[in-house]
């Protein structure tokens, strides 16, 4: 029997990702707990995988900051701890690492599934539980396109820099017409109406705004965003972003 590794994240608020045992044939398991992440794996497996630890930890983070498109809260985590755990039950710890934080202040998005005569078929916890789960796989799934980690990160900033939240977010649409070239393009490719990206751009170019990107044309006095401004341009970037991640599903379909 061989030794097993055991990697250990720490993340608050306890419950922030719901529980679930994600296996993985011949490679590891993990459990995600309470407030807790383990990884299991043999021995073998690891040595012979250098980059495994980083992979799983970049695995995690993308699908802490898909939470952020979900949840509206503040988490940290963890680097993970790592330890050897023998046959004969003895333990050694191979590395003790400080806390990385990561913090995020968010809005949520809501779904249901209507019939034809208007009725919600669906709006339970345990339904949302399992969107909210099949999103953050799809991110995990293409958590090596570093445009959408690049999304995903700006939107982060954005909510942790909340005097700067407009400009971070617009850097979501900057990304994206640097990746198809120009707006148009974007709204085409990824199926997001004119209306849509017209108010994103009205909203973060207003020079009135004291969040806004073009507040230094404004020679007068400048006003908050309202609350109402805020979830409208943190909506659409969630959509832009939604967007994205239907466009790579699309095209790793075709590929097959």
């Amino acid at each position: 029997m061989n030794a097993v590794v055991v990697l250990e994240w720490a993340f608050s608020p306890s419950g922030y990702l719901e529980g679930e045992l994600i296996e993985v044939p011949n490679l590891y398991t993990m459990t995600i707990s309470g407030d807790r992440i383990t990884a299991h794996i043999d021995s073998t497996i690891f040595d012979i995988n250098p980059h495994m630890r980083t992979e799983l930890h970049d695995n995690l983070v993308a699908k802490f900051l898909g939470m952020q498109l979900l949840t509206d809260t503040i988490y940290e985590l963890s680097e993970s701890t790592i330890k050897c755990v023998y046959p004969d039950g003895h333990i050694l710890y191979k590395l003790s690492v400080q806390n990385m934080e990561m913090k995020s202040s968010l809005g949520t998005i809501a779904v249901q599934t209507i019939n034809q005569d208007g009725s919600v078929i669906f709006d339970s916890r345990k339904d949302q539980n399992e969107i909210n789960k099949n999103y953050l796989n799809l991110i995990v799934q293409h958590s090596a396109d570093s445009l959408l980690i690049k999304m995903l990160q700006s939107y982060r900033k954005a909510m942790h820099d909340s005097s700067n939240e407009l400009v971070h977010l617009f850097e979501i649409r900057e990304a994206l017409v640097v990746k198809f070239e120009n707006e148009n393009n974007v709204r085409n490719t990824l199926n997001i109406s004119k209306p849509q990206i017209s108010e994103f751009r009205k909203l973060c170019n207003n020079s009135n705004l004291k969040q806004g990107r073009h507040r230094g044309q404004n020679i007068g006095t400048l006003r908050e965003a309202s609350l109402e401004e805020l979830q409208k341009a943190r909506g659409i970037a969630k959509t832009m972003i939604t967007a994205y991640i239907n466009y790579l599903e699309a095209v790793e379909a075709d590929s097959r």
